[in-house]
């Protein structure tokens, strides 16, 4: 949340400028905006706020197209600057300035993917519990859709209201979407099971902290990094695999916050 206000004041300053110092001269705007750009995209890369890395590489991109908007649009104001020069200019903004759009649109798309989680479990509502085929579609249909840790758990009290206690099936689903909620966090393709364990794929094989990561992995006895990238986790014992997967992914997510 804090990272809103930061962007807030950015905007501000930004506006504040342009709308407030006119008496200044046109190149004086347009450097003390690209300071703030700058200082902007600083903090951006040091911070890495995002959770999701994607979103941070489309925030410094998108303030790398703004500066780049003001540079050119400094070229463009200079008087030295006449006929085929100003019309490429134009034609680099506008090229530069779609291509952002573009991938910010191909980003919102990719957010539609979901992780495979195959554990060898059942995972289903049984029909001695809700015997009505549309409404277990229904339930189906919201476990999907479902994004965040907090709504899961509401969605399990609104389970237990409407149709009473659920049996262990029902728990062992919940328990699995559970993980894949954390999984879409962590940038985790895909979690399978194993022999002794599961392995972890994770998506375009990026993770946000990997020298956090690597650290881990080396002191770990459990954890081998397979030739395709893939992790494999082979210390579950005697710990029942939806235990040993969510105490693993505790650690990742401890990593993932580290900076």
């Amino acid at each position: 949340w804090y990272w809103e206000l930061i962007c807030q004041f950015r905007k501000t300053l930004l506006i504040g400028v342009s709308a407030f110092f006119s008496s200044l001269s046109v190149v004086l705007r347009c450097i003390i905006c690209s300071l703030i750009l700058l200082a902007s995209l600083y903090l951006q890369v040091e911070a890495a706020p995002f959770e999701d890395t994607n979103l941070d590489n489309l925030e410094k991109l998108s303030l790398l197209t703004s500066l780049t908007t003001i540079l050119l649009g400094l070229g463009f104001n200079e008087s030295a600057v006449e006929g085929a020069g100003k019309i490429a200019i134009v034609v680099a903004l506008l090229m530069l300035n779609i291509f952002f759009l573009y991938l910010a649109a191909r980003q919102f798309v990719k957010e539609k993917w979901s992780p495979k989680i195959n554990l060898d479990l059942p995972i289903l509502i049984p029909s001695d519990y809700l015997e009505d085929v549309n409404i277990r579609m229904e339930i189906y249909r919201k476990l999907s859709n479902l994004n965040d840790i907090s709504d899961l758990e509401l969605f399990e009290v609104e389970l237990v209201d409407r149709f009473g206690s659920f049996p262990s099936e029902v728990a062992i689903l919940l328990r699995v979407i559970s993980i894949k909620i954390r999984c879409k966090n962590l940038n985790i393709e895909s979690i399978k099971k194993s022999k002794n364990g599961f392995i972890v794929q994770f998506k375009n094989n990026i993770f946000k902290n990997p020298e956090a990561l690597l650290n881990y992995i080396v002191q770990s006895d459990d954890i081998n990094i397979k030739p395709d990238e893939k992790l494999s986790f082979e210390g579950q014992s005697d710990n029942e695999i939806l235990n040993y997967v969510d105490q693993k992914l505790d650690d990742i997510e401890l990593l993932h916050k580290l900076n």
